[in-house]
């Protein structure tokens, strides 16, 4: 299709993957002089944002650029080449981009500078304002780290050409800051593979770290450095996985410190434990829902969810299906209203309509459920899942079997047609339907079996339940059949 042309370039790529407000600069960075000197360029990219984020509009097309050109530049010939020439300064851009955004990298470019070209004041005067900057950071991010051990060497490299600068103990300011970056590396790197080992079911050798963290326990003061001591409580974390313990204590420091993050590292490491939490519910610990929701709470309360003005649409739908588990309706409405503007806007009100159908229907308001899944059509599988499933729950509370019948019908040629769900989603969600299914006929059976018959069968639909694995919102389920 001809719209691919420019969507599926390299350039669009690019395009596509700068925010509103990094793609308003860019425009701004093709205007100086200094970056750019041709006006095609700059005219270019400020047509083409009428188009961003997604570059996939029926009208857009090379030929249609190439007009606009035409008539507010000068004529072009090769509409290729002046989007390759765009695509390079899109690439320069995020170039300065990163640098204008990284203090640390600015400072270790300058210093590098003024050490080449043998500016003496101004190194020594730079070293001061860039040591205080680093002062005020109490846990640095991998970057930061980096460039803290970078401009260590920095001033280094500075005292060993000339002696007569107050930088002698630089080589052992260097060495911690090197050991620093060694252990701080180690330790967030140990985290992830354990991370994945558990989530892939994949086992890597981890012989190395272990040796890695017996040699730290020799170094308190090292253990001590805010960035190190974070990541050293998250591996213990991680490798005693059932130990309410450390889980506690953790938690408490990850909450005193998270105001010193930068918010970036900050989100990871919630996101972390909120895995962690969501593995021991998974695992039986049902006292883990809490410990979830208060961490939820406190990421919402402190501004720790949304980056740069985004939040995802399934990041709030998995939110406030932990909080109605754990009952708090009112908190889960309140951050349906606070946080609903920062989703997709295309998608904003089905987004909302479902999540308030769903928190609706936990607190048995039927009614204002079905009636707010009327306006929702959401083209994604997993939102297409979810409503459908609560859609069938719905039906069969307030059984109209009939209408129940009909939708789990329409759920398995939706199953059958999309692509996008695994098999694993397919056999929990069919497991689900199946048990619906046998506790519809176990309520048409209550009126015409003996109490003791009905029991027995009971009983034994009961055991069938908790005997399957794989299967989707056991809870709900089991709570439904104490109801028959």
């Amino acid at each position: 299709m001809i719209e691919k042309e420019i969507s599926k370039s390299k350039l669009g790529v690019l395009l596509k993957a700068l925010s509103k407000k990094e793609y308003n600069s860019f425009i701004k960075y093709l205007d100086s002089p200094l970056f750019n000197k041709k006006k095609e360029f700059h005219e270019a990219a400020k047509f083409l944002f009428k188009f961003h984020p997604s570059f996939e509009n029926k009208d857009l097309s090379k030929e249609l650029l190439k007009k606009h050109l035409n008539k507010s530049t000068k004529k072009l010939n090769n509409i290729n080449s002046l989007m390759n020439g765009l695509l390079r300064h899109g690439e320069e851009f995020l170039v300065h981009n990163h640098v204008s955004e990284s203090q640390g990298l600015k400072d270790l470019i300058l210093l590098s500078e003024f050490n080449n070209r043998s500016i003496k004041k101004g190194f020594e005067n730079h070293v001061k304002s860039s040591d205080h900057r680093i002062e005020k950071i109490s846990v640095q991010s991998f970057d930061q780290i980096l460039n803290s051990f970078l401009i260590e060497h920095e001033i280094d490299v500075a005292f060993s050409k000339d002696q007569s600068l107050p930088f002698d103990q630089a080589i052992i300011s260097k060495t911690t800051q090197l050991d620093v970056f060694f252990f701080y590396c180690k330790l967030k790197t140990y985290c992830e593979i354990i991370s994945r080992s558990q989530f892939l079911k994949v086992k890597y050798p981890t012989d190395n770290f272990e040796k890695t963290l017996e040699w730290l326990k020799n170094f308190p003061e090292l253990i001590k450095n805010p960035s190190i001591k974070i990541y050293f409580g998250l591996v213990q974390l991680l490798k005693n996985f059932e130990n309410d313990e450390i889980y506690s204590k953790y938690i408490i420091t990850l909450k005193e410190e998270y105001n010193n993050f930068n918010k970036d590292e900050c989100i990871n490491l919630f996101q972390t434990v909120s895995n962690h939490c969501i593995r021991r519910i998974n695992n039986g610990s049902s006292h883990y829902l809490k410990e979830l929701f208060n961490i939820y709470e406190f990421q919402a309360e402190k501004d720790l969810l949304v980056k740069e003005g985004f939040l995802h649409d399934r990041t709030i739908k998995n939110i406030i299906e932990v909080a109605i588990r754990a009952e708090k309706y009112q908190w889960a409405e309140n951050f349906l209203v606070q946080h609903i503007d920062f989703v997709d806007k295309d998608q904003k009100e089905m987004i909302y309509n479902y999540n308030f159908a769903n928190i609706n229907f936990g607190m048995n308001n039927l009614k204002t459920a079905k009636k707010h899944l009327v306006f929702v059509n959401i083209k994604d599988p997993f939102y297409q899942l979810s409503y459908r499933i609560l859609l069938i729950k719905i039906y069969y509370s307030i059984n109209d079997f009939e209408a129940l019948s009909s939708t789990i019908s329409n759920f398995k040629a939706f199953f059958n047609r999309e692509k996008n769900i695994s098999e694993i989603q397919k056999a929990i969600f069919s497991n689900l339907l199946f048990f619906i299914h046998k506790l519809v006929l176990l309520k048409e059976k209550k009126n015409h079996l003996e109490t003791k018959k009905f029991s027995i069968k009971k009983e034994e639909l009961k055991a069938q339940i908790n005997s399957e694995n794989k299967i989707a919102d056991r809870g709900w389920l089991l709570n439904e059949f104490e109801k028959v």
